[in-house]
């Protein structure tokens, strides 16, 4: 609603962010969704079952392996970003101030939560001599999406996280790496001054209103 409002108000301006946001809300599942329906649209046309080819065990162990190894950079960050958060001038207390965290959050246990589904997707791929050929190619189907889901946001989230820890910065640091002049006057030198300046401005007001009346 918020968006619309937006669009009616900003223009075409509105109208490029708004679907810039649609983008980088949807954009997992959408690629994710692409690439699994062209998947299907080419074992189909094809006739190809992976679950035959010889090292198909193997592929699944790499990819348990893998997505195992991406769930555990999570539990190292998520630790690290919340421990951030404790600085009051860093960076991460900083996004989480403005950010809506919540939503942040939410997306982050959605990526982890289809990470553990792809997981227990293939070990039941393992089962290919066991499950009905229907079953197992619905099985397979849903495995790939979820996989592709998972790393497309990974990707993004990983990204962000890294990107507030490793530029967290405070105040103290930015100001270390600013400028001290050597002739920077206080503020009552200042304000000195001004009133100096101020004083000869109106005595030469005075003078030239002297000289018009003579």
């Amino acid at each position: 609603m918020n968006g619309m409002m937006r669009v009616k108000k900003d223009g075409l301006n509105g109208v490029l962010e708004y679907l810039k946001y649609l983008w980088y809300s949807w954009y997992s599942i959408i690629i994710a969704g692409l690439l699994t329906v062209f998947l299907v649209i080419e074992q189909h046309k094809y006739h190809l079952n992976f679950w035959e080819a010889t090292y198909y065990s193997d592929m699944l162990t790499a990819i348990i392996t893998f997505l195992s190894i991406i769930i555990g950079i999570y539990g190292i960050l998520i630790p690290a970003v919340i421990s951030a958060k404790e600085g009051k001038e860093s960076i991460v207390s900083y996004f989480f101030q403005n950010a809506d965290g919540k939503f942040f959050a939410e997306c982050i246990r959605k990526i982890i939560s289809s990470g553990i589904l792809s997981v227990i997707g293939i070990c039941l791929l393992y089962m290919h001599d066991v499950l009905s050929e229907k079953i197992y190619i619905w099985i397979f189907r849903i495995s790939i999406f979820l996989i592709l889901y998972f790393c497309l946001g990974s990707y993004r989230f990983i990204g962000i996280m890294l990107g507030l820890l490793v530029g967290r910065k405070s105040k103290k640091d930015m100001n270390k790496g600013t400028k001290r002049y050597k002739f920077r006057i206080d503020e009552e030198e200042r304000n000195r001054i001004n009133e100096k300046l101020l004083k000869r401005n109106a005595d030469r007001v005075g003078g030239k209103s002297r000289k018009l009346d003579e």
